[in-house]
C-alpha cells in the first residue's frame, strides 16, 4: 500500500475510534438528533475545557489521549476531542473544523482553552465545529 492510502487510513481509523470514546462517554437514554446538549449552547457559544489528543498505536492496536502541554504539530497525525470543563456533565466533542483552525490548535496550549463553535450531534455522539 503507498503511504498515502496508509495514512489517509490510519486517519479514518483515528476518527472512528475518537467517536467511540465519545459515544461511550454519553448517557444512552436518547439518541433523538438535537441542535445543543442538555446544556443550552448555541452556535457561536465559547466553550472552556481541554483539547485531548488521541495518540495512535498501531502496533498494539490502541489509541493514548494525552493532554498535551506542548504543541503537537511534530507528532503522528491524529483526532482530537475537547472536554468541556464548564459543563455540568463534563461533555465531551469531536473537534471539527478547517485545516488552518486544526493547526492552530494544535500548535496551542491544550489546557484550559476556549474554542469559539457551534455544538451538533445527540445524545451518543456530539461534535464542536471550532470557528
Amino acid at each position: 500500500m503507498s503511504k498515502s492510502v496508509t495514512t489517509c487510513l490510519s486517519l479514518v481509523f483515528i476518527l472512528f475510534v475518537g467517536l467511540i470514546v465519545i459515544s461511550c462517554a454519553r448517557p444512552a437514554a436518547d439518541t433523538a438528533d438535537t441542535s445543543a446538549s442538555a446544556d443550552s449552547v448555541h452556535a457561536g457559544d465559547i466553550h472552556k475545557g481541554n483539547v485531548i489528543c488521541l495518540l495512535p498505536d498501531y502496533e498494539n492496536g490502541t489509541v493514548e489521549p494525552i493532554v498535551a502541554s506542548e504543541p503537537c504539530v511534530g507528532k503522528t497525525s491524529h483526532a482530537h476531542v475537547f472536554l468541556d470543563t464548564r459543563s455540568k456533565q463534563g461533555n465531551v466533542y469531536a473537534v471539527n473544523a478547517n485545516a488552518e483552525t486544526i493547526e492552530r490548535i494544535q500548535a496551542g496550549n491544550k489546557q484550559d482553552v476556549e474554542l469559539k463553535g457551534t455544538v451538533s450531534g445527540n445524545q451518543r455522539a456530539w461534535i464542536i465545529t471550532v470557528e
